[in-house]
């Protein structure tokens, strides 16, 4: 998946390394210690990936399997999401405490 993104932003330098470990082009990385730098992604208009040719939407989180991240939300807007755009994928990429109980989720929401 690494080889297909365009741009990887990580909040520090250990987190830089550990993607370089992963096998990204650390040409391909930059450090936002502050977050997703605004004002390099102006808003413009977007249009769907249109339903049932050929547009698919990708959604891609990569944390901690911890509580303050929200993923049972995550999972939960994602399951009335892929109802409208089937061919909608979800990766969650990451350890913790919280994998046993988002993978029952995910059964029970038919995204698994």
């Amino acid at each position: 998946m690494l080889e297909a993104v365009k741009l990887v932003l990580v909040r520090s330098e250990s987190l830089r390394r550990a993607v370089i470990h992963l096998g990204c082009d650390e040409k391909k990385i930059e450090v936002q210690r502050s977050g997703v730098p605004l004002d390099d992604f102006p808003f413009r208009e977007r249009s769907f990936p249109p339903r049932n040719r050929g547009g698919a939407w990708r959604f891609v989180q990569a944390c901690r399997l911890i509580e303050k991240k929200g993923l049972p939300v995550t999972l939960r807007v994602f399951a009335s999401f892929v109802r409208n755009y089937p061919d909608a994928t979800l990766t969650i990429a990451g350890e913790g405490p919280l994998l046993a109980q988002l993978r029952e989720l995910a059964r029970e929401l038919k995204i698994d």
